[in-house]
């Protein structure tokens, strides 16, 4: 997925070799939900057009959790393959297709070691001690298909009274089905065993109930998210 925007100019290379009618071919720049990107078409008939459109996401935020740094990030490159149909060959359209994406969502916890002090951090309600090192992070990523199919709708017109500049606006839907949430820790992090009080070695099961706890906003958004709203604004060219 790495190669989106590589894809949509290929793509646009490729598309005038397809046909010669005068604006059959579209191509833009637009951004949104999805993020920035591309996109191209071809006007199969007046009324179909097939579109590829490319978007690269990113976006991230810190907070603090109890005695830890936390970090949350949305990342994701997506690519789709759409049919738009143009009832009455007017500007409004509708948009069927699959969304290539590779989305992702990750959180991190970062516990930092206090040298010459004993006292332990605790991390949504666990108390882990760093055995080595500065510091030490627990991790989160949740992940989605990456096949999506795609419906919306969208509305397309001349840009300052020129029929060969358009904007336009997409508006849908990504079924993305459920999240997979897989978790991890940097390897040098034990956590106190509340029914001995003996430091252990941290387990899955343990990180993930603590970084659930401290991140409940972040997991409550990531645990519902199936479906993902699209909304991109785009300015091109037809010719």
């Amino acid at each position: 997925m790495k190669n989106t925007l590589l894809l949509a100019i290929v793509g646009a290379g490729l598309l005038p070799a397809m046909g010669s009618t005068q604006q059959d071919f579209n191509i833009d720049i637009n951004a949104g939900t999805q993020g920035a990107g591309m996109s191209v078409g071809y006007h199969v008939t007046p009324s179909v057009r097939l579109r590829l459109r490319g978007a690269v996401l990113g976006y991230s935020t810190s907070e603090s959790w109890s005695d830890s740094d936390a970090r949350m990030k949305i990342y994701g490159n997506n690519v789709g393959l759409l049919v738009d149909l143009f009832p009455g060959e007017g500007n409004f359209y509708l948009s069927a297709g699959l969304n290539f994406s590779e989305s992702k969502m990750r959180c991190r916890a970062r516990i930092y070691r206090d040298p010459g002090m004993s006292a332990n951090k605790v991390v949504g309600g666990v108390e882990y001690d760093v055995i080595r090192g500065d510091y030490a992070d627990i991790s989160g990523k949740y992940s989605w298909n990456h096949v999506q199919p795609y419906v919306g709708i969208g509305y397309q017109d001349s840009l300052f009274g020129c029929d060969s500049l358009y904007y336009s606006v997409d508006l849908g839907l990504n079924f993305m089905g459920n999240g997979d949430l897989s978790v991890s820790s940097s390897g040098h992090l034990r956590y106190k065993d509340t029914s001995d009080g003996v430091f252990k070695p941290a387990t899955d099961d343990v990180l993930e109930k603590s970084i659930r706890k401290e991140g409940r906003d972040f997991f409550k958004i990531a645990d519902d998210l199936c479906v993902y709203p699209v909304l991109q604004v785009a300015i091109g060219a037809r010719f």
